[in-house]
């Protein structure tokens, strides 16, 4: 039986985190993967995700200029050439985490299913190894919701991008439905209508993006339906599904009573589940909560001694950078590194990559009176700045959340381009406990999008 001073279940950026410190110690490392080793992000997430919304913002935006210079509406790129693209920047990827591990001396990458079988014993299939200490990193995947008929319907994922035959999109089809309004089926929705297709997207709740601002959710609504023209079914419930490769039948029922849309693909972007399942956690003493997702203290540890756990498969904050973070406090406490600080979650940055983008940290205006919090709320139109005149006036808004009394920043929702990357201010600005002064007094470039957050700062209280 072979030994390993680590051995990480799962593949995916914690996996590669915790085995680039554990060479570092002169650790014995293996890492046991199921599918591709890179995990979701830059094979089926992430990066061939931003390549497509990327081509086909470019596209987007030619057409939108064209008449404005005297030229010809140019024709759509070929959806072969962009997932031949899209293919090659994911088996470069995946490569190079292969090299990574070849080039260690010190890590193994074994292909195949690992299940804990014994105190520090994991079998891959008929094989058996034996680790002084145990990582868990496998991650999540897409939910399927128990929805009727949707067990026999063909149908993809948030993993359409992926180059596994089956699971992947290949060819541009004529038109496609989303399930769920989340950010998967925003972004790709998005990237897919401006290359040609048909686009509906059906949401339960009463607008997209339910877990960001109302405001944030609405704005890009508004975007998508004027500006794109995709059709929004919001406050509706899928209640059955039917059909096959060529076309599918997916029934509504809501705000709009009862009806049907056809289209020749379905995408079901309801969530994730962890990857929890199967892998014996039970036996060996680890325990989950109620949505499968391992339970952790501050350190990654479980409840099982010897056995740790980070990335998705512990639950939100679900991001690569978290991932990442997570996976080095496990590796340090680990090795008896000094123990790092946990991921400060309020001051932990998310984006959406739509056009315009969504960024946002904190609290949300309506998380936080919930949450019985007493704040203040201040927003700034894009369109009013400096650098939105220069702009010819885009699409665009900034929230901030502030603690009354205090005028503490809580948290910051943006919709606006460049929006992903001013939000890096307002994480900091969070993490930093900055009041809305300090937005007011730093000076900033000018002009630049990210001025729109010193006039929300100037707004807070007066809306």
């Amino acid at each position: 039986m072979q030994s390993y001073d680590l051995a990480i279940l799962g593949g995916g950026p914690a996996a590669f985190t915790a085995a680039g410190i554990a060479q570092e110690r002169g650790a014995r490392t293996l890492i046991i993967e199921e599918r591709q080793p890179g995990g979701v992000c830059p094979n089926r997430g992430c990066m061939p995700s931003k390549r497509l919304i990327s081509e086909a913002r470019r596209y987007a935006h030619a057409r939108r200029h064209a008449a404005r210079f005297g030229g010809h509406d140019p024709a759509p790129p070929p959806m072969q050439r962009l997932v031949e693209e899209k293919d090659d920047l994911v088996r470069r990827s995946r490569a190079a985490h292969v090299r990574s591990v070849e080039r260690s001396g010190r890590i193994e990458l074994l292909s195949g299913r690992g299940r804990l079988v014994g105190r520090g014993r994991i079998a891959i299939g008929s094989q058996e190894i034996d680790a002084t200490r145990i990582l868990i990193a496998t991650g999540a995947s897409p939910l399927i919701p128990a929805i009727s008929g949707l067990a026999e319907t063909p149908h993809l994922t948030s993993e359409m991008l992926g180059t596994e035959e089956g699971l992947s999109l290949r060819a541009l089809p004529r038109s496609l439905v989303f399930i769920g309004g989340g950010y998967i089926a925003c972004e790709l929705g998005q990237s897919l209508r401006r290359l040609g297709a048909e686009v509906a997207i059906v949401e339960i709740a009463d607008r997209l993006l339910p877990d960001q601002d109302a405001r944030i959710g609405a704005a890009l609504g508004e975007a998508f339906e004027e500006g794109e023209g995709i059709a929004l079914h919001l406050r509706s419930r899928v209640t059955h599904v039917s059909g096959d490769a060529g076309e599918v039948r997916v029934s509504i029922e809501g705000s709009e009573a009862t009806r049907e849309i056809t289209a020749e693909r379905l995408v079901v972007t309801a969530g994730v589940t962890p990857n929890s399942r199967d892998l014996g956690l039970a036996e060996a003493g680890v325990d989950t909560d109620e949505a499968g997702f391992i339970r952790v203290d501050a350190r990654m540890r479980t409840t099982a001694q010897g056995i740790w756990a980070a990335g998705d498969v512990v639950g939100p904050p679900m991001a690569t950078p978290v991932a990442n973070y997570r996976a080095a406090i496990a590796a340090g406490d680990i090795f008896d590194d000094p123990p790092r600080p946990p991921v400060a979650e309020i001051a932990v940055p998310r984006a959406v990559f739509t056009d315009p983008e969504i960024g946002a940290v904190g609290w949300t205006a309506e998380a936080a009176r919930a949450a019985g919090l007493d704040v203040q709320v201040g927003e700034a139109d894009l369109a009013r700045t400096a650098r939105g005149a220069v702009e010819h006036k885009p699409r665009g808004l900034a929230r901030l959340v502030a603690e009354a009394g205090t005028l503490r920043l809580l948290g910051a929702q943006l919709c606006c381009p460049r929006a992903a990357e001013i939000v890096q201010l307002a994480a900091a600005a969070v993490a930093s406990q900055w009041t809305v002064a300090n937005l007011q007094q730093h000076v900033y470039v000018y002009p630049t999008f990210t001025e729109i957050l010193r006039d929300a700062a100037g707004r807070v209280g007066k809306d």
